[in-house]
């Protein structure tokens, strides 16, 4: 399962889900009221994962995309380890960017307040791929198959 660019010519593709990516910060950290502005959470410090991470690079589009970078930020820190990262930020020592399913179970519980940055929706695929003509084909369908079943009860 991949979420990201690749060669559709060489494989197949099959959707999975499409999640949204959000900002979260933690309960105690204040932000202005209604929807923020890149320049409300800039002030911040940023919470990342390495280079290279799918997570880190789909962030560092969308700052491109609003001409911003990770330096815009009032510092950047760089984790490889996500649940380390995540503690921080429920620490409230800054702001990070990640997809719904990862952060519901801070939501819920409220360690973790999503950040609702105006103009800025973003949702990605992820898809089961496997090589065109690939003898696992018939396996990846059972598996799709199964995701969906279980999504659904």
């Amino acid at each position: 399962i991949v979420e990201g660019r690749f060669d559709k010519s060489l494989y197949c593709h099959e959707l999975v889900s499409r999640e949204p990516f959000l900002a979260v910060v933690a309960p105690s950290v204040s932000l202005p009221e209604g929807p923020i502005q890149w320049e409300d959470i800039l002030h911040l410090p940023l919470i990342v994962r390495e280079k290279g991470s799918g997570t880190r690079d789909i962030l560092e589009s969308l700052l491109l995309a609003n001409n911003l970078t990770l330096d815009d930020f009032a510092s950047v820190q760089e984790l490889g380890n996500f649940s380390a990262l995540m503690h921080l930020v429920k620490e409230g020592l800054g702001i990070t960017f990640a997809y719904l399913p990862v952060l519901e179970k801070g939501l819920e519980e409220g360690t973790l307040c999503p950040v609702n940055l105006q103009g800025v929706t973003l949702q990605r695929d992820f898809r089961l791929v496997t090589l065109k003509g690939s003898l696992a084909k018939e396996q990846a369908d059972e598996f799709l198959q199964f995701i969906r079943r279980t999504e659904k009860g």
